[in-house]
């Protein structure tokens, strides 16, 4: 009987912990969501590019569909952030249009450490654990039924070993 009681009880707290884990990682709708979608790209400026390079970002800003761009004279970098609808290569040939040939994009190492945690299984985390809690959930409700269902129906039973 004490056994039946914990297991009812560790499937009810599973339940909880399960859809309360659920109820925190949903994602809810963002303001954001709503805004046009940006790209990033940061290019390389060299020779005579560098010498201009807080005028061209300054050109670069005026231009349709760039929603910001910086430049920094240590790094020698302009970056630049545009809505989707223009293409990085538009981008880089308008600038090399107006600074020359000196301008590249910078293509950043992508090696080094990873998370070891696969992006799927952070992406599908809420559905698990909403899965989980209804299961648990589930099994402590017939748990509960079952103990119900058969509440005061114990029979005693004598066994007469008169012989």
């Amino acid at each position: 009987m004490l056994a039946m009681k914990i297991i009812r009880y560790s499937f009810l707290i599973l339940a909880v912990l399960s859809l309360g884990g659920w109820w925190t990682t949903r994602r809810p709708a963002s303001p954001t969501d709503d805004l046009p979608k940006v790209w990033y790209a940061a290019f390389e400026l060299t020779g005579n590019a560098l010498e201009r390079g807080e005028a061209l970002k300054a050109e670069v800003l005026t231009w349709e569909g760039i929603t910001a761009a910086n430049f920094n004279a240590k790094s020698a970098l302009l970056t630049v952030s545009a809505a989707a609808t223009l293409s990085e290569s538009t981008v880089l040939n308008r600038l090399r249009a107006s600074a020359g040939p000196q301008i590249q994009q910078k293509v950043f190492s992508t090696t080094g450490p990873q998370c070891p945690v696969p992006a799927s299984l952070i992406a599908h985390l809420p559905g698990y654990l909403l899965v989980a809690g209804l299961f648990f959930g589930g099994i402590s409700l017939l748990t509960l039924l079952k103990k119900s269902q058969f509440a005061g129906t114990k029979k005693k039973t004598h066994i007469n070993f008169n012989i």
